[in-house]
């Protein structure tokens, strides 16, 4: 199963993603109270991110880094939090919120003849790192979006 988040506004009006009519640049963040992600067909929440400030815009960014080297399943890493400006600087909270997809544990098992063969069992991951902002030297997850990804998310975070 996969991660999706939804937004949940001041009155509790709740919008689903769907990439093609509605993402983080329709949210209006004056009404906006939280935005959560959880796992499809979960009813509990992963993560809850709340917008208790109206200076507070959202930020959502999608990452995926495909089969390699270092492993032979995608990892779909989701940047999730909040920017705002106090008193000229520039303050965010982000979450990183990872899920391994396609992930399989391989099992050696002895059948009834003796013979053995190997049992894959999926085994999906989902571990979450928060952080202040984005930072230029964490791994290639946290890197501070292009300049076209600003108007996507929402966020009017500064480069430096």
């Amino acid at each position: 199963m996969a991660l999706t988040w939804f937004s949940v506004s001041k009155d509790n009006e709740i919008k689903h993603y769907d990439s093609k009519t509605y993402n983080i640049a329709h949210i209006d963040y004056k009404t906006l109270d939280k935005l959560i992600l959880h796992l499809e067909g979960d009813q509990m929440p992963l993560l809850v991110t709340h917008f208790d400030d109206s200076r507070k815009r959202p930020i959502y960014v999608k990452r995926i880094e495909m089969p390699n080297h270092h492993h032979s399943f995608k990892v779909v890493c989701h940047i999730l939090g909040w920017q705002m400006n106090v008193n000229g600087e520039n303050v965010q909270s982000i979450n990183y919120v990872f899920e391994t997809v396609g992930r399989v544990e391989v099992e050696e098992i002895t059948t009834s003849t003796g013979e053995l063969e190997l049992k894959h069992t999926p085994k999906e991951m989902y571990w979450i790192e928060s952080a202040g902002k984005f930072d230029q030297d964490r791994l290639s997850w946290s890197k501070e979006p292009f300049p076209e990804q600003l108007n996507v998310i929402g966020s009017k975070a500064i480069h430096g």
